[in-house]
């Protein structure tokens, strides 16, 4: 268990070298720890008896369990946590007790009292002290009486009966606002919320949540908290000065309605929230993140948990984001760099700039402004690894580069190019240029309306294509099917592998085809007749005097298939009816 334990540490402060980050989920997160060692002991004694009872590890789980729970509520009193959760307790003590019963061997010797003496007084102390507890969580005046007794020691008394309490003892702090100012906050010991107000000039008050065991001695202990607002010209600074342990702030700020101000927020422990604002912000180090209904740009660096931005009229910036990042209603430039997590960008009206590894990405619904990049390109991922790629609704070009990652793209209204390996590559609907170039990964591409080259070592499936296209690969098989008429010429190489073509019947093309060990097969073209042993063929078909399209096809050692496009349809729906 502790070789599990560190190993688990090691890979976590791998991925996230970010050392506050790591501190602070581990605070939250540490009875994982307990709740692991309750499953070895109990997994001990079900395979070979050691420990000769569950019961301990049933109960060292309860605990993890019942202190996690509290770490996610946000609940610190130890006595209200056992009032509350007691139960749990009981249960996997009497749990304990009934699987040692039925899990009892013969060779294990005499078996146990379900109920001893020991385990009977064990169940009275849990279900009293747990009742008692819960009574003396909701009384005040016995913290009251327990403040003279313990009051010697100080901090331990406040963690052990305390519970966390809001103070709001200072007014707010008015001042005004000079044109173009600049806001710096720092040093705050908590969440950050800001938004636009009706008054006409800025608001900033400081809400106190701190931990103690009655409400006088959080209103003492707040007296030593106070905000600090330092003007300098157009540059406001904002910090809390305190003294002492355990608490935490909010600090709010109104600015007036139509105020342009931008701002500087660097490590705040909580929550970082701006809305309705008019100015250019940089987020450093933040927790969370949730921009909304700002007029300017927004910079968010190296974010510790998620980020949220929406209503953006702006450039937008994230990057180093290990949490997940969304991005939404942005009239402006946008760049992400990620480091896993699942980032969504949809709805934006100019150039997308992304890269991101070991995660997830979907970018959905953009446009691109007045001004584009190269070949009309909106879309531009670039150096991405390990990840999942969505990209759907496109008006415009998009570029993908991206290694060991599976790829969909669809409805793209421009050209597309990616560059990919290892993974599956899926494409419907492009409606401008295609390239495909993949290594060690199958490609399907679908609805294809303008030229299209495909270069693979895998699998290669194209269907409902227009033409010209041209599909090149060494170990894996080709098949092309289309319902349209060729309106280009379609070439084909393959090196080890399968051609398979399904045309429509009535489809002028003149065909070029030569395998050099392999067989020539076709099918539904009554003008077109091959000998048994015959890998060659060149033939014009259905000619109407134009030139038609050239359907040219190479395979080195393997089969070559032509076939009419309603005898293929037939051939899966005789397969479908087997079956069934």
């Amino acid at each position: 268990m502790l070789g599990v334990a560190l190993l688990g540490l090691g890979v976590f402060f791998f991925v996230t070298p970010e050392r506050g980050y790591v501190l602070q989920v581990l605070v939250q997160f540490w009875p994982l720890f307990l709740i692991l060692a309750g499953v070895v002991r109990v997994t001990g004694h079900l395979i070979d008896r050691h420990p000769r009872s569950p019961g301990g590890g049933l109960m060292l789980t309860a605990v993890g369990g019942i202190l996690l729970a509290a770490n996610l509520r946000g609940e610190h009193s130890l006595l209200f946590i056992f009032g509350r959760y007691w139960f749990w307790l009981l249960l996997a003590l009497i749990a304990g007790r009934v699987i040692r019963q039925y899990t009892h061997r013969a060779e294990d010797g005499p078996r146990p009292r379900t109920l001893g003496l020991g385990t009977v007084l064990l169940i009275l102390l849990i279900v009293g002290g747990g009742l008692a507890a819960n009574r003396a969580s909701a009384s005040s005046q016995l913290f009251s009486r327990l403040r003279l007794r313990l009051g010697q020691f100080g901090d331990v008394r406040d963690y052990v009966f305390g519970d966390q309490q809001t103070v709001d003892d200072e007014p707010a702090t008015t001042f005004a606002l000079p044109p173009n100012a600049r806001l710096v906050i720092g040093n705050v010991y908590g969440d950050v919320e800001v938004r636009g107000g009706s008054e006409p000039f800025a608001r900033a008050k400081l809400i106190k949540r701190i931990r103690a065991v009655t409400e006088e001695d959080a209103r003492r202990a707040a007296q030593n908290i106070h905000l600090q607002v330092t003007p300098a010209g157009n540059l406001y600074q904002f910090s809390v000065s305190a003294e002492g342990k355990d608490f935490n702030t909010t600090l709010i700020l109104e600015l007036p309605r139509g105020a342009r101000a931008g701002f500087e927020i660097e490590n705040p422990p909580g929550r970082v929230k701006l809305s309705g604002l008019r100015g250019d912000h940089t987020l450093q180090n933040c927790d969370r993140v949730e921009v909304i209904d700002n007029v300017g740009r927004v910079t968010v660096n190296n974010p510790r948990g998620p980020v949220q931005l929406s209503r953006i009229q702006g450039e937008v910036s994230v990057t180093n984001a290990r949490r997940d990042v969304s991005l939404h209603e942005i009239a402006g430039a946008v760049t992400l760099e990620a480091q896993g997590g699942s980032a969504r960008i949809e709805q934006i009206t100019g150039l997308v700039t992304a890269r991101v590894n070991n995660g997830r990405v979907e970018i959905h619904d953009v446009r691109g402004a007045a001004v584009t990049g190269a070949a009309g390109r909106v879309i531009n991922l670039e150096e991405s690894r390990n990840s999942q790629v969505s990209v759907r609704n496109i008006e415009g070009g998009v570029a993908i580069t991206a290694s060991r990652s599976r790829i969909e793209a669809e409805g793209i209204n421009g050209d597309l190019t990616i560059a990919s390996s290892s993974e599956r590559v899926h494409v419907n609907r492009v409606a401008g240029q295609l390239r495909i170039n993949t290594d060690n990964g199958t490609v399907e591409a679908e609805d294809l309306r303008s030229v299209a080259t495909i270069e693979a070592t895998r699998d290669v499936a194209v269907r409902d294509f227009r033409g010209p296209l041209n599909v090149t690969t060494r170990f894996g098989n080709i098949r092309l099917a289309t319902n349209a008429e060729l309106g280009g010429d379609v070439h084909a190489v393959n090196q080890h592998g399968r051609i398979q073509v399904a045309l429509p019947g009535n489809s002028s093309f003149r065909l070029d085809a030569s395998t050099v060990f392999g067989k020539l097969r076709l099918h539904g073209f009554p003008d077109l007749d091959v000998p048994r042993h015959q890998n060659t063929i060149l033939a014009t078909y259905s000619s109407n005097g134009a030139t038609p399209p050239l359907l040219s096809l190479r395979s080195t050692n393997g089969q070559i298939s032509i076939e009419a496009s309603g005898l293929v349809l037939a051939r899966h729906e005789e397969q479908d009816d087997q079956d069934k």
